[in-house]
């Protein structure tokens, strides 16, 4: 329910996943199957902007991963949403604050304006006043043979490859 909501507030194509953050390796874990190249994606290069896509573990049916085989991981550099995902004890689902396809806005009232009458079925906002800009996340496909780079964002591609490369090199 909470995952068709974020979908109708943001006027997403349910058919583009959403990711969700995670504290460490050791919580991905529990819903993802962690290949060499993420431990080393996530051992290198987090907490920051990077979206880890994996195959979900056979367990993970429902919410942001129904009906597809894999789930995005991120541990990102906000210490709310890490230590929200600590109280929690489980990963839960973030989004950029705006519509599809618009460009994220900073600030509670700009957001809000963005979204508009839809905003009403929003049921808790924590406003941390405005937001500092920044990049989306890199988003790094893991879940195939071979890494895929799907979006470059806050985290280089040479930089991811040079964080792969490395261990394969030695």
């Amino acid at each position: 329910e909470a995952v068709d909501t974020i979908y109708a507030i943001k006027g997403r194509d349910e058919k583009k996943p959403i990711h969700c953050i995670a504290v460490d390796i050791a919580m991905a874990e529990k819903y993802a199957e962690v290949t060499d190249d993420a431990r080393l994606l996530f051992e290198r290069l987090l907490p920051g902007g990077l979206t880890v896509i994996l195959r979900k573990r056979k367990n993970v049916r429902g919410g942001i991963a129904r009906d597809i085989a894999t789930i995005g991981i991120r541990i990102p550099k906000s210490d709310f949403c890490l230590q929200l995902a600590r109280a929690f004890g489980k990963p839960f689902t973030a989004t950029s604050a705006n519509v599809s396809g618009l460009a994220p806005k900073r600030s509670l009232s700009d957001i809000l304006e963005q979204l508009g009458d839809v905003s009403e079925k929003i049921d808790l906002i924590v406003d941390a006043g405005e937001l500092p800009p920044s990049a989306p996340s890199t988003v790094v496909d893991l879940s195939g043979e071979e890494p895929a780079i799907l979006r470059e964002g806050a985290i280089s591609v040479a930089d991811v490859w040079n964080a792969i490369r490395s261990e394969r090199d030695n």
